[in-house]
């Protein structure tokens, strides 16, 4: 359930539940939890401009490994993958009707409205585990 993944707190290369997540922290929890996916780690889990490649860095290290199928519509627990303010890279899952869970630093996992201003922008695509297919 969702709400099951909302109010966890954000650590940078945070990887457990209680100290915290990263973005891509989160996303390999939900998948470990809802799945039973071990998802691989990536190097830039936090995201600093100075540390990052761009998107099509994050896609070719962790996406583009065999695993990743870019999809057109998002279902649920898809992976979003997003630009954000000066940050090269974002990532989040697409949850229920037009919903996006994701976590910042300084704040705790959220569900938020994909289709808002804020983030509609923001989307480069979406993407869905082969187990999922």
């Amino acid at each position: 359930m969702v709400s099951d993944y909302v109010g966890i707190p954000f650590l940078d290369c945070g990887m457990d539940r209680d100290k915290g997540l990263s973005c891509w922290g989160l996303v390999r929890f939900v998948y470990r939890e809802e799945f039973g996916v071990d998802l691989p780690t990536y190097q830039g889990d936090t995201i600093h401009p100075d540390e990052h490649e761009m998107i099509e860095g994050m896609v070719s290290n962790v996406m583009d490994n065999g695993t990743w199928t870019s999809v057109p519509e998002p279902k649920m627990y898809d992976v979003v993958l997003m630009n954000f303010a000066k940050h090269p890279v974002h990532i989040g899952l697409y949850v229920e009707t037009d919903g996006l869970l994701h976590t910042l630093p300084k704040y705790e996992s959220v569900r938020e409205r994909l289709s808002s201003c804020q983030w509609a922008k923001r989307v480069v695509g979406y993407w869905r585990h082969t187990s999922q297919l």
